[in-house]
């Protein structure tokens, strides 16, 4: 059971307009999925499914019922749309980091840490 840190990218379009807001997050793996070949690339692959959750969320949309959020759908070309189709948000890439730095960008605030213990 090992801890990986992670930041990562959400890209944002608006109009004529592109954003790139990075994130940060931390994940246990409890044991390599059997289909990879190691827990370094379990990780890795649990981090790309966090990053689209993230991006997934990114605007929330709430449920009239239940007032829950709900992730918003993805269009054709693989962006989640916000605003109609204004805003365009899909999740980019990944960089693996050590720990020391996760902790050092944690304790200035340099970015949003959306480690499950944080967020939602």
């Amino acid at each position: 059971m090992a801890k990986h840190y992670y930041i990562g990218v959400i890209n944002e379009r608006e109009g004529e307009y592109n954003y790139d807001t990075h994130v940060m997050f931390s994940l246990v793996v409890n044991q390599p999925d059997l289909l990879d070949q190691s827990e370094i690339q379990t990780a890795d692959r649990l981090a790309k499914e966090k990053l689209e959750d993230i991006a997934s969320y990114w605007f929330p949309e709430y449920d009239d019922e239940t007032n829950e959020e709900i992730p918003m759908e993805k269009n054709d070309q693989g962006w989640y749309e916000h605003a109609g189709g204004e805003v365009w948000i899909t999740a980019g890439r990944i960089f693996p980091i050590k720990r020391d730095t996760f902790m050092d960008l944690k304790e200035q605030h340099v970015m949003t840490d959306f480690t499950e213990d944080n967020c939602r």
